[in-house]
């Protein structure tokens, strides 16, 4: 319901904006697990980043490219 009310270019503008392929991205399930990560990293001293240590640069990213169509998600079936 969301996604298909951002459609409407009224509903974008109160929320600044949004494109409703954004939600796209909220939806879809993940589940990370690093533990094995971390267990092959750790013997070469390497640690994972945490998220608020590049937070920055994924938002950075996302700002500099949010016009890039290749960039887009499918629309749902």
């Amino acid at each position: 319901m969301v996604e298909r009310s951002l459609r409407l270019k009224r509903v974008r503008e109160m929320f600044e904006g949004i494109p409703a392929e954004s939600i796209a991205y909220l939806n879809h399930p993940v589940v990370y697990d690093a533990r094995r990560t971390v267990d092959l990293l750790a013997p070469h001293g390497l640690v994972p980043p945490r998220f608020p240590d590049y937070a920055e640069a994924v938002v950075g990213f996302y700002r500099e490219h949010e016009g890039d169509p290749a960039l887009r998600p499918k629309p749902p079936a």
